[in-house]
């Protein structure tokens, strides 16, 4: 190797670290993550039950336990990390367990990777947490399984709720009508009315609040 070329490398590496560590993901950064964010699912169970199943599907390969603490009486937080190796630098994975009413809990799913050029990464655990969840779940006597899918989130809805939370929910609708009294958001599987909704636009805005709620059974 050339001297030039050799200088030409060193001067690049100072940018190309900067480049990895842009987007790098540490297990503050995701307990800062709002807990509202990440795939959902409910669970027709307690949030002690969810909770427990929760414990084991994030301790499990490739899924490190790294911490778990309470949030509130109702809402509490997993926190595990895979490991780095081949092509992939790990990545940070946070369960949020939420008690919604007795018997029916949201958990959601966070997966974070450890840098942003990490190509490597699976991108999100959600769907293999989830299932893991509801194999334990199943032991339970007199648990009923809920079938996963666009209908599962529609379970987490609750009246209050603003339009922000209602798309983490259900994503962004198809389409939208508005009048002086309520704001309709239209999906496939149903349609969501806000009242107080004078300030709100098409898809977006913070005001409004989530009053009922119709589903399509098909």
């Amino acid at each position: 190797m050339s001297k030039n070329t050799f200088a030409r490398l060193v001067s690049v590496l100072p940018a190309l670290a900067l480049v990895a560590l842009v987007g790098c993901a540490t297990i503050g950064t995701i307990k800062k993550a709002p807990l509202d964010k990440g795939e959902a699912r409910v669970f027709l169970a307690s949030h002690d039950q969810v909770f427990a199943a929760g414990m084991e599907a994030m301790d499990g390969h490739p899924l490190d336990f790294q911490e778990s603490y309470e949030v509130d009486g109702s809402t509490s937080v997993i926190i595990s990390t895979t490991k780095s190796g081949g092509a992939t630098w790990g990545e940070i994975v946070r369960l949020t367990v939420h008690e919604l009413s007795e018997n029916k809990t949201i958990a959601r799913v966070v997966t974070k990777k450890r840098a942003a050029m990490n190509v490597g990464a699976v991108g999100d655990r959600s769907p293999a947490i989830f299932m893991s969840i509801e194999l334990k779940l199943r032991d339970i006597e007199g648990y009923e399984p809920k079938p996963a899918g666009p209908m599962d989130a529609w379970a987490a809805l609750e009246v209050g709720m603003n339009p922000d939370q209602v798309v983490d929910l259900l994503g962004v609708p198809s389409r939208f009508e508005q009048n002086a009294e309520e704001l309709s958001w239209f999906y496939s599987i149903g349609t969501v009315f806000f009242e107080d909704a004078s300030g709100v636009t098409g898809f977006g805005g913070r005001s409004g609040k989530l009053k009922r709620w119709v589903r399509n059974y098909r």
